[in-house]
């Protein structure tokens, strides 16, 4: 099988006796110097679009089904894991996913949250919560909005709905194993949702959550896959951004959105979005973004949130990594990783070892973490 590969068992002992986030920061920290591996080495291993599309690589089948709601649902039960399906509540989404209960109770339990486009069958999705269930962690998969089983069913929302939604699973969680924390692992636009979930957190997540490839500059981020990819401006990543414009222009398709004579398909996308509930009337594109961003969330999140992205990212702006960086010196509960390679979402691939490692620190020690020095109960 060609593309990403299972995870590397982890060897590091875990973090310890890390009750602050500053320890557990440096414990993370020091994850790369301990296995040999610096991810922030300015010289690049390997191309921003070969990071990226290992990603793809022997999931293309998989990814090319998760666009159409005949197919998107389909697919195995991971081996270990049960099938879940509850009815939403209070007009919720309904809540669909594969679970795996901790080996220990009070182990934590890490939701794996996929990114655009993708579904819990995705691999990396798979590979990530097979390495945390190796690890002895409590693993949830969910399909979110738009997305697998809630394709044709659950409007998208930028986050703004999705945060609230891994709340409910998380509630589910907590009445099926009480002791077990909860914690999030987000990947791209599923980053978004985990940044929001945290920064309403009442108590939901006390695991906290790992970001990989959060939609920083998400305006420009937006506006900038609009524009018609080039080989000879963008190169091979050109593959990149035109898969994202295809992918979306299916979707449109399916709802019946028109994207006008522009095509550009994303901004057809919000002004659409914006004029769905549950959005009140006159909310616009412009004020749909300033509300989804992540940084007013990042500044209200009160659990320890690592955020990881490359500085050579294909989908994202320049300006992303120095607005995470911004929001990150502002707050103690978060850290930023910005990784020479990786791409976008690729670190998993491109940082396997390293990866696996931080995964594991994180979880076993973030529940464990105090508060009380910025006020939270």
């Amino acid at each position: 099988m060609s593309g990403l590969r299972p995870l590397p068992a982890p060897r590091l002992p875990p973090c310890a006796g890390a009750t602050s986030a500053a320890a557990l920061w440096r414990c993370v920290e020091d994850a790369g110097r301990e296995i040999g591996v610096d991810v922030r080495d300015p010289v690049p291993r390997e191309s921003a679009y070969r990071s990226t599309a290992r990603v793809v690589e022997g999931d293309l089948r998989r990814k090319l089904a998760d666009q159409r709601a005949a197919k998107a649902c389909g697919g195995p039960v991971p081996a270990g894991f049960a099938e879940v399906r509850e009815p939403g509540e209070n007009g919720r989404a309904p809540l669909v996913g594969y679970f795996r209960a901790p080996t220990a109770a009070d182990r934590a339990t890490v939701v794996v949250v996929h990114g655009l486009y993708d579904s819990k069958h995705s691999r990396y999705v798979r590979l990530s919560a097979e390495a945390l269930a190796a690890g002895g962690f409590g693993v949830l998969v969910p399909d979110m909005r738009w997305h697998g089983c809630l394709l044709a069913d659950s409007l998208p929302a930028l986050g703004l709905e999705e945060g609230p939604d891994l709340a409910a699973w998380s509630g589910w969680l907590r009445a099926q194993r009480p002791e077990s924390p909860v914690g999030l692992l987000g990947f791209s636009l599923g980053s978004l949702a985990v940044i929001h979930a945290l920064a309403a957190d009442g108590g939901a997540f006390r695991a906290g959550g790992i970001a990989i490839s959060p939609p920083a500059a998400l305006g420009r981020t937006l506006a900038g896959l609009d524009e018609r990819p080039s080989l000879f401006v963008h190169g091979r990543e050109a593959l990149i951004r035109g898969f994202f414009r295809y992918a979306l222009r299916v979707r449109l398709r399916a709802l019946g959105v028109a994207e006008g004579p522009e095509r550009k398909p994303f901004a057809a996308f919000l002004v659409w979005l914006a004029r769905q509930p549950p959005f009140s009337p006159g909310t616009t594109p412009e004020s749909l973004i300033a509300s989804a961003g992540p940084g007013p969330q990042l500044a209200a999140v009160r659990r320890p949130l690592l955020l990881v992205i490359s500085r050579r990212d294909p989908v994202y702006p320049p300006a992303a990594v120095p607005e995470l960086a911004e929001a990150a010196a502002a707050n103690p509960f978060l850290h930023l990783v910005a990784t020479t390679d990786g791409g976008h979402i690729g670190h998993p691939g491109t940082y396997p070892r390293w990866t696996a490692e931080v995964y594991h620190r994180f979880f076993a020690a973030s529940a464990g973490v105090l508060a009380a020095s910025v006020g939270l109960a």
